[in-house]
């Protein structure tokens, strides 16, 4: 999981997998939140948490969007109107484009049809 981090200028990796269940969420099975959806069983409101992460790509500026498409994560520079492209394993830059724009506000990858 990558996770955007404006403040800090950089992407955060998650590894969903690495955390621990530290109990329910719910308040009316023991936990400290307001149910704001369906009390049904199947809708599961739990916390995780020691989930290990890293640092992924650091000095951007303010990222503020991320699309993954095959082994390319590519991240949108709030500040720059950027669009940067980097090996979603090695983290290692693969290009950057400049769309023109002197903001981005988010950013998405449209699925290729036949």
């Amino acid at each position: 999981v990558f996770v955007a981090d404006v403040g800090g200028g950089r992407v955060v990796a998650v590894h969903a997998d690495s955390g621990v269940f530290t109990g329910d969420a719910r308040n009316d099975l023991g936990g400290n939140f307001t149910l704001w959806s369906s009390p049904e069983p199947s809708f599961e409101y739990s916390l995780f948490g020691c989930a290990s992460h890293y640092a992924f790509v650091s000095n951007l500026d303010r990222p503020s969007g991320l699309a993954l498409r095959e082994n390319v994560l590519y991240v949108g520079e709030h500040g720059t109107g950027k669009i940067l492209a980097f090996h979603k394993t090695t983290g290692v830059k693969l290009g950057e484009v400049q769309t023109g724009a002197s903001r981005l506000f988010g950013l998405a990858v449209q699925p290729e049809t036949g």
